[in-house]
């Protein structure tokens, strides 16, 4: 009898240790694949993320923060409302994965079969995320960002010279310091030939500080016309914020008519503060095509300085929550590509 009640308890226990050993969660099968797909890219050496998620000690340490933060949802970061529509490459997290993230960190982050660990994605954004370019334009000379703990805009202009006019897919940016770049916005600018024998005079930036006159910081680095007059702006061609990358769209959608003599003006190029000396070497990858686009991109800005102004006028008190609106209408069915919710303060 004592015998067959130890036998019955034997398999009791080694079926369920059986049991919870095939449902651990641990850091080799589950865990991984969610930090590799949705936090990686921002968190390694080299990005803006603050630290690295690349091995499972990087994770290991910073476990306690990654389940605060993926509970809030405050990580990833991804400010388009999921319930309503979903977008190429997004970085939304299931609740099924937020429990799996915290059930690991309760349980003591396991890390499983340590052979068995995904191999970590390939980044090949030192150079290019979307292949081998056209064209490559960068700043003429590295940029040196003082350590003084002050925030840096620049406005910036660099020409370019083709043997002829062409169309362009897209032009990528790759931004040469990822720790203290904060944004881009950069546009494109046509000059007339008969108005600009030179597009290489001027200096190649100015500090947006120093002067708050627009038409004297385009004087000073060459970009308006012999005249005095203003060429043609193509904006926002290209733009950039930490964990942005340019993305090349479908065949006919998107691009835009290269003439052989031109400029990429940056309004505005800033740097966040730094304690420390520091420099950038930032440049822009052109893909060309040799068609023109079906469906070219236009840029809609609504707000402040855009077609429709912001509903009441955009004063926020101390201690006050308000709400404001823009709105304007569209005649004709589009396409929204890109939505860029920003306010300048």
């Amino acid at each position: 009898m004592h015998y067959r009640i130890l036998i019955i308890i034997f398999i009791v226990l080694f079926i369920c240790g059986c049991t919870s050993e095939k449902h651990q969660i641990t850091f080799s099968e589950h865990i991984a694949p969610i930090i590799y797909k949705n936090c990686t890219s921002c968190h390694r050496d080299g990005e803006g993320g603050g630290f690295s998620l690349a091995t499972y000690n990087d994770v290991r340490k910073k476990a306690g923060t990654i389940a605060i933060v993926t509970q809030s949802r405050t990580m990833p970061p991804w400010p388009a409302d999921p319930t309503y529509r979903h977008f190429a490459d997004e970085k939304i997290l299931s609740d099924e994965e937020i429990e799996m993230i915290s059930a690991w960190v309760e349980n003591g982050c396991p890390i499983g079969d340590s052979l068995s660990i995904p191999a970590l994605p390939v980044f090949n954004d030192k150079t290019s995320q979307l292949g081998k370019p056209d064209l490559s334009v960068g700043f003429p000379s590295k940029y040196f960002i003082k350590g003084n703990n002050k925030d840096n805009f620049l406005v910036i202009k660099l020409p370019y010279e083709l043997l002829r006019d062409t169309f362009i897919k897209t032009i990528e940016f790759i931004p040469g310091n990822k720790k203290l770049l904060h944004h881009m916005n950069g546009n494109l600018v046509v000059f007339n030939p008969e108005k600009k024998k030179n597009i290489n005079t001027g200096e190649w930036y100015v500090n947006a500080e120093d002067s708050f006159d627009s038409h004297d910081m385009h004087a000073r680095i060459g970009l308006l016309h012999d005249d005095n007059s203003y060429p043609m702006l193509i904006p926002s061609v290209v733009n950039y914020l930490p964990g942005v990358y340019s993305d090349k769209y479908p065949d006919g959608i998107g691009g835009w008519r290269l003439t052989k003599k031109g400029v990429i003006y940056i309004n505005t190029m800033h740097y966040g503060p730094s304690p420390v000396d520091d420099y950038d070497s930032s440049y822009f990858n052109f893909f060309f095509t040799s068609t023109p686009p079906k469906r070219p991109l236009r840029e809609l800005i609504l707000g402040t300085i855009g077609v429709a102004p912001v509903v009441p006028e955009l004063v926020i008190p101390p201690n006050t929550v308000k709400t404001f609106y823009t709105e304007t209408v569209i005649n004709k069915d589009i396409s929204i590509t890109t939505i860029v919710p920003h306010t300048c303060i």
